[in-house]
């Protein structure tokens, strides 16, 4: 019989899945804003389990009719090339900040591009996130990490596009700390 960890409410929400995709177990997320208007997953949540799907094979997801119950199964990262057009309700970085997570596991190379808002508000813009968080990533050992800005979109049109590319990483560096903060 299959164990799930079970959470509540919609925070972290991108992390748990992260998470679960990662180490292979299945979780259930209950009570998914079952006390506001708008009940359930948004649809830039909905967009991303899709995009989480055309990722990997095997991956199950069951949705109650209200929204508010997700038992996610995760399946294998393959990675591949996939296009994927996002909600215009978050920016592109939504998106990315889970691609860039879960690339490095995959099977194949991850070639996926994104259409959609490429700034926008309480997420990172496309060009933070190739300057700022694919240099770290570089720093662990994905030196293939590239982000290409296309088109870029704003809200509430949207028009953007860009493609993330990384290869799989076949060793984890370990992070080292030489300088102490205070």
């Amino acid at each position: 019989m299959t164990k799930y960890l079970t959470f509540k409410g919609d925070s972290e929400f991108r992390q748990i899945l992260i998470l679960s995709l990662l180490s292979g177990k299945p979780v259930i997320i209950e009570d998914i804003r079952h006390l506001e208007d708008e009940l359930g997953l948004t649809d830039y949540e909905v967009s991303l389990l899709k995009l989480i799907d055309e990722l990997t094979n095997g991956t199950k997801t069951k949705l109650n009719e209200t929204g508010t119950r997700l038992v996610f199964s995760p399946g294998f990262i393959i990675g591949g090339e996939v296009s994927h057009e996002c909600s215009l309700s978050v920016p592109i970085g939504y998106y990315m900040e889970v691609l860039v997570c879960l690339a490095a596991f995959s099977k194949k190379k991850f070639n996926v591009t994104l259409h959609g808002v490429t700034h926008g508000h309480g997420h990172p813009n496309v060009d933070t996130l190739k300057h700022v968080t694919l240099s770290y990533c570089k720093k662990l050992g994905l030196h293939s990490a590239e982000l290409t800005i296309n088109k870029r979109g704003y809200s509430p049109g949207g028009g953007g596009q860009v493609v993330f590319t990384c290869n799989t990483l076949k060793v984890v560096k370990p992070v080292q700390c030489s300088i102490l903060a205070r």
